[in-house]
């Protein structure tokens, strides 16, 4: 937090804030978060015959998306 203080930092921080900040807003957009919340019901109108499991594989693979995801980025630099 200290570095925010410095001169210039708030002006270097404003567009990795911006961007930030529009992907969540279109993440709420999207629904992502309302499939994820019902995956269960969703799963089980469309015949899974258990719902919970189907459940936690839709998560599984969320995580392993996300442990997938972050080494990449790591590795691909951050612009």
């Amino acid at each position: 937090l200290a570095t925010l203080l410095l001169p210039g930092a708030v002006d270097e921080a404003r567009t990795p804030l911006r961007i930030v900040l529009t992907l969540m807003i279109l993440q709420q957009f999207s629904g992502i978060n309302a499939v994820i919340f019902y995956a269960s019901d969703i799963l089980g109108s469309a015949g899974v015959s258990d719902r919970d499991l189907g459940g936690l594989v839709v998560m599984t693979i969320q995580l392993i998306a996300t442990a997938l995801g972050c080494p990449l980025v790591d590795r691909l630099g951050r612009r």
